[in-house]
């Protein structure tokens, strides 16, 4: 079993920050859920929101939370059917328990969350405790979108090259004031501009092809209004959703569709690509240093992408069904990783991954060598 002591915790082992800086911790938590082979399973296997649009398949889902250095310290396994926000609050108490036990303050601890897990209580109970790096949803930002880009005069250039640029905003938000950053990056709008054109032409093109299977007329089982709104749903990916509207119009037993898209909601839409809200509690941190401790959340996403790998660390398919063995099968593959990634950070070379680094692993052959009479001939 891994100890994870002070020093793996605290950075006192692996510490990359100056020693004039505040010494702080930064959780970074993630969620997934995955679908596996869980048909009899007991409490943890559900039915749940699959990101693989496997809907007939039980899900389990699992929590990671990670240091600043990408050293995982804390996981959890929950029933896919569980609310995130709710999860978050318990997270709060199991993480400050950890801590408590290996005599950590808390109140030096900066947690990352993405906005999935906002909510005015979560982050009240989460500010008393520690500092808190988070992001707002798009409907509570329309006034800071609506800033001109000529006035966000701080910019760099952050690892991938891409330019950053911020304006610093202030927000009473989930009941509590904060400090905020705009966070822009063109490449970050051309990327969704470019995936909104896709999807938009997608979507008008299989509403046309409902609408048009409504006009048939002949033998067969006729669709629903509920068929049809069903229907409807399943071709908006959920992100665009809100930009349509919709109703069906029911005249003598025949359907009609009314579909068109909100150019309104769309302007708003395409305003806010490449925006981000960051917002904190942190006073004395720069808004460089607010953005890039937000980012760094992609490194845990990054985690959780390999624990999907089948190769890698085969986090599934799940061959067992009961709860403890679930648990412990996850416990094992976290184990994996954490190994990965403390190893990553011994060797400091930012351009090996993972993958790269369990490819080099395999070439490495280990031979016992004995010298029976010690003039170096071995058996």
């Amino acid at each position: 079993m891994i100890n994870i002591n002070e020093e793996w915790v605290t950075g006192k082992r692996y510490s990359t920050m100056d020693e004039s800086n505040d010494s702080r911790i930064q959780g970074r938590y993630e969620i997934t859920a995955d679908s596996g082979h869980y048909h009899h399973g007991e409490d943890l296997p559900q039915k749940g929101n699959s990101k693989e649009k496997r809907f007939d398949k039980n899900l389990i889902g699992v929590g990671l939370t990670t240091s600043d250095h990408n050293i995982p310290f804390q996981s959890i396994t929950y029933p896919a059917n569980k609310n995130d926000a709710k999860l978050f609050s318990n997270l709060i108490d199991s993480i400050c328990e950890r801590l408590k036990n290996i005599n950590i303050q808390t109140h030096d601890l900066v947690i990352v969350f993405d906005r999935g897990m906002n909510s005015a209580e979560n982050i009240k109970k989460a500010v008393e405790r520690m500092h808190i790096v988070g992001s707002l949803p798009s409907s509570m930002c329309k006034e800071a979108f609506n800033i001109p880009i000529s006035e966000f005069h701080e910019k760099w250039e952050n690892a991938s090259g891409n330019t950053i640029m911020v304006y610093p905003v202030t927000g009473n938000w989930y009941e509590t004031k904060f400090r905020g950053v705009i966070k822009y990056s063109e490449a970050t709008r051309a990327k969704q501009l470019n995936d909104w054109a896709s999807n938009k032409s997608k979507i008008l093109t299989k509403v046309e092809e409902i609408k048009s299977k409504l006009e048939r007329s002949g033998k067969g089982r006729k669709i629903t209004a509920k068929g049809l709104i069903n229907r409807i749903v399943d071709a908006i990916p959920k992100q665009y959703r809100g930009l349509f509207d919709y109703r069906i119009i029911e005249t003598d037993g025949k359907l009609e569709l009314v579909f068109k898209l909100d150019e309104v909601r769309e302007t708003e839409h395409i305003l806010a690509m490449g925006k981000t809200v960051i917002f904190t509690d942190q006073k004395d941190s720069t808004l460089r240093e607010i953005v890039e401790t937000y980012d760094a959340r992609n490194q845990i996403e990054n985690d959780i992408a390999w624990l999907k790998d089948k190769l890698l660390i085969p986090l599934k398919p799940v061959y067992v069904r009961k709860d403890s063995q679930i648990r412990a099968h996850v416990f094992l593959c976290v184990t994996g990783l954490l190994l990965y990634n403390y190893m990553l950070y011994v060797i400091q070379d930012s351009s090996l991954s993972i993958k790269q680094l369990a490819e080099h692993l395999d070439q490495m052959r280990l031979g016992l060598v004995r010298d029976n009479d010690g003039k170096g001939k071995g058996k």
